[in-house]
């Protein structure tokens, strides 16, 4: 039985406008969205500019269900998902690898297909600022040494994630080995978001970077991965809807898995020959989550999608509803059936999304 309040008022800071036609470039909808967080952490008080709007939002929960208030101060658009994890833990805490090798070794990778040069330290900002835009603000960058002091606490594995954009992992955490740090803290129910290249495929240490041939297999169990060059994708991926209902339009599956000789995973966004361009993927109590595509704003933006909604394998979407939006809304929406672990996603935007916040029950 649901308690009839789960959650306090969350209420939004302020945003730019994306009622203009074509929506405000998503780059300075986040740079000033993240000032405005980094004022309230401060204990500052902000000061509401002309031009600037309010988002808010409000959920109680009940049998079965879930009612709702929503209100901008600005003509827009907004998402309420119903979602159900069906007992997979999501997670609430992230870790960022940022790796100081990576540059150093990236010309002896540079001739696999489909390989590019990323920056990796502004695409680590850039997740920092497009997820808390989303709410999500248990976020911390890390180095190596920081990353194996992570991966030590098996028993505090659930919930939390790390995320790297690199091709290769540190040797403290990783050196291709089934016993190997990295993998026994993600079977102990530990969540790794591998980004942009083949997972798996190589390691670092004092001596250099090395391969791992079967790489794929330690992570995944089986070699499913996109390492062919096979870019553009052409259709979308079922889902039950959930594609659409978060708006993600990352369509590339460069370094994408194949799922479907995979037990208990969820494949997002877009798909070409078999590829996803997002798939979450159970492995033992934990999961492995693979964005695919090249360095751009929709692979982050479709990610911090996924982390902020608190996606799991066994995320189902039970309902939704979508609706323009100036003043104060309000709706419901419920299941047929008995709800495991419901969690209530709601965002203002679109595609062009300005803010978004998460309720569970």
């Amino acid at each position: 039985m649901y308690g009839t309040r789960s959650r306090p008022r969350r209420s939004f800071e302020p945003s730019a406008d994306p009622g203009r036609p074509g929506g405000r470039r998503p780059d300075a909808i986040v740079l000033m969205s993240v000032a405005i967080i980094a004022l309230v952490l401060a204990g500052g008080i902000v000061t509401y500019n002309p031009g600037i709007y309010v988002y808010d939002a409000e959920a109680e929960w009940h049998e079965g269900g879930v009612d709702f208030e929503a209100s901008s101060s600005a003509g827009s658009v907004y998402d309420a998902l119903l979602l159900d994890n069906r007992g997979a833990v999501s997670v609430t805490e992230l870790w960022i690898y940022l790796d100081d090798g990576y540059d150093r070794f990236f010309d002896e990778v540079a001739q696999l297909p489909g390989m590019v040069r990323q920056d990796q330290r502004y695409y680590v900002e850039q997740s920092v600022k497009t997820l808390a835009l989303r709410g999500f603000t248990e976020v911390r960058v890390c180095d190596a040494a920081a990353l194996a002091e992570v991966v030590q606490d098996l028993a505090g594995s659930a919930g939390v994630g790390i995320l790297t954009y690199s091709y290769a992992l540190p040797s403290e955490v990783y050196a291709g080995a089934p016993d190997d740090p990295i993998l026994e803290w993600i079977h102990a129910g530990g969540t790794l978001y591998w980004v942009g290249s083949e997972i798996g495929g190589y390691y670092t240490d004092g001596s250099g970077l090395h391969r791992v041939a079967d790489g794929q297999t330690l992570f995944l169990g089986r070699e499913c991965v996109n390492t062919a060059g096979v870019s553009a994708a052409t259709g979308k991926t079922e889902a039950d809807g959930l594609t659409d209902a978060l708006c993600l339009y990352n369509a590339n599956v460069l370094f994408g898995l194949d799922t479907s000789g995979l037990d208990d995973c969820l494949s997002l966004g877009f798909e070409e020959s078999g590829y996803s361009s997002i798939a979450l993927v159970r492995s033992a109590d934990g999961m492995v989550v693979v964005v695919a595509g090249k360095p751009d704003y929709y692979r982050t933006d479709d990610l911090a999608q996924v982390i902020a909604a608190g996606l799991t394998y066994s995320t189902v979407l039970v309902d939704s509803t979508r609706d323009g939006i100036r003043g104060t809304a309000s709706g419901s929406l419920a299941s047929d059936g008995a709800l495991t672990d419901p969690a209530l996603y709601i965002f203002f935007g679109g595609h062009y999304l300005v803010r978004g916040v998460l309720f569970r029950a």
